[in-house]
């Protein structure tokens, strides 16, 4: 789809221009020998550049991006307060979605459908899995799934699970009944 991958272009161009602005190239990330953090004053400014820099990329995660998505997970926690490190990762997150502008998703059905509804069966599939009390401080666990309609993604998440498992089948199972209920 055409306007699809168009969006995902302006988007991938949208950060290619922040992170210019703010000196992270994707070129030289790794090669610099001075940190552009240690310059920054923590003021209103630089905790506003660290929520709009993770609300891109939490829209990119959404839309076009899902092998972000537990890194902008983690970024996004942090969002009343950045510190130094923060900021780091965002800046490493945005470098690389910079260096891979051709990596997300792509919309390509196995089968097509000629409009009846009768004469077609649609398949739709998933994959659930969990990590057992990834969370230090609460204990709860990370839940990641996928719905897929025709073997193309429709949802994809990885989530913080509401409720403090037990056991690890626990959390599987939590993760599996997610996964049930999105594909419903």
């Amino acid at each position: 789809m055409v306007p699809y991958r168009r969006s995902v272009v302006v988007i991938t161009n949208h950060i290619r221009y922040e992170a210019s602005r703010y000196g992270i190239l994707a070129s030289n990330f790794k090669r610099s020998t001075t940190d552009p953090c240690l310059f920054y004053k923590w003021t209103e400014k630089v905790q506003r550049y660290y929520r709009r820099g993770v609300g891109k990329l939490l829209h990119m995660m959404r839309w076009s991006r899902p092998e972000i998505n537990t890194s902008v997970r983690e970024l996004s926690r942090s969002l009343k307060g950045a510190s130094y490190l923060h900021v780091k990762a965002l800046h490493r997150v945005m470098a690389y979605v910079c260096s891979t502008p051709k990596c997300g998703y792509f919309l390509n059905p196995k089968e097509k459908w000629d409009g009846n509804p009768n004469s077609y069966e649609f398949r739709i599939s998933g994959e659930a899995d969990a990590d057992f009390a990834k969370d230090p401080l609460t204990r709860r666990s990370v839940s990641g799934n996928v719905a897929r309609l025709e073997e193309v993604p429709v949802i994809v998440q990885s989530v913080m699970q509401k409720l403090v498992a037990i056991s690890v089948t626990e959390s599987e199972l939590y993760s599996g009944v997610t996964c049930a209920q999105d594909m419903l």
